[in-house]
């Protein structure tokens, strides 16, 4: 029995065509396309109903070793071995081995220094270094040196004289000579503001104020003929009193002292109408 899917009119295969001994069968004819009407409720074993010459001879079709492959039962596998085979293909082309990717280096700037900018800074810090180094050794010489209270103050050695009618600077005081209406004399000190302070009185008329380590050696003349020494010491609640030698005898003389000066650790007295007499100040 024939099927009823193909018409009798159209061979299946072209080997279907020809006989042993016939001629070389023709190509065969385009394969008839089912075709369903639309709205149509028959079954799918129903034949398709054949089309025309024409309408077959406006068809696509594809010709032999275009390379379409109709998957069927019996090619199945091999049809998904290949798809599975080309889809492994192009996923490879897109990865690329590290070994074949194309290196990249990374350009660096080569960073220019000027050497003008490089001198000016180090110019800048030792300048920096110097100012500080200064500001630190000021800082440290201008601070006041704590006093020892166990250290004694020393007495000023300064030696030096002046006659009766001037005056002697020492130590911010000014230090000399006044004569009172009854005809006596003072030693008196004077500050930069204030008045005089009288710090002893003398027996006689005085001929010379000496500075000598801190005291004030005052050689006089007496009424009697004779002269002596007196001695000041520049400390606060002093009391004048006479000079006196290594034996503690007050240092006196006969006649009239002319001039006093110091020689070294002497006082050279000279007398009037002639004479000198050397008065040892150490002993």
């Amino acid at each position: 029995m024939a099927d009823p899917s193909i018409n009798e009119g159209t061979p299946r295969h072209a080997g279907h065509m020809a006989s042993a001994g016939s001629a070389p069968a023709a190509a065969p004819a385009p394969r008839p396309t089912r075709v369903r009407a639309a709205g149509s409720g028959g079954s799918s074993s129903e034949a398709p109903r054949p089309i025309d010459s024409a309408t077959a001879a406006s068809l696509d079709t594809i010709e032999a070793g275009a390379g379409a492959v109709v998957a069927t039962r019996d090619n199945a596998a091999d049809a998904a071995e290949a798809a599975i085979a080309s889809r492994h293909a192009s996923g490879a082309q897109k990865r690329m081995s590290a070994k074949r990717r194309p290196r990249v280096e990374r350009a660096e700037e080569d960073v220019q220094v000027n050497p003008a900018v490089i001198a000016a800074i180090a110019v800048a810090a030792v300048a920096v270094i110097a100012l500080i180094a200064f500001l630190v050794s000021r800082a440290l010489s201008s601070a006041p040196v704590p006093e020892d209270p166990n250290v004694p103050d020393e007495p000023a050695i300064e030696r030096t004289s002046v006659t009766s009618d001037e005056s002697l600077e020492y130590d911010g005081y000014t230090y000399g000579f006044r004569q009172d209406p009854s005809g006596a004399y003072a030693l008196i000190r004077t500050a930069e503001s204030g008045e005089p302070l009288s710090l002893m009185q003398l027996s006689g008329t005085p001929v010379e104020i000496v500075l000598y380590d801190g005291a004030f050696v005052i050689p006089e003349n007496l009424a009697n003929g004779t002269w002596d020494i007196m001695a000041y010491s520049l400390a606060d609640g002093s009391m004048g009193s006479q000079l006196v030698n290594a034996e503690g005898n007050p240092v006196t003389g006969e006649g009239a002292i002319a001039t006093a000066a110091l020689d070294g650790t002497d006082l050279v007295l000279e007398l009037e109408g002639g004479g000198s007499q050397r008065v040892p100040l150490v002993f």
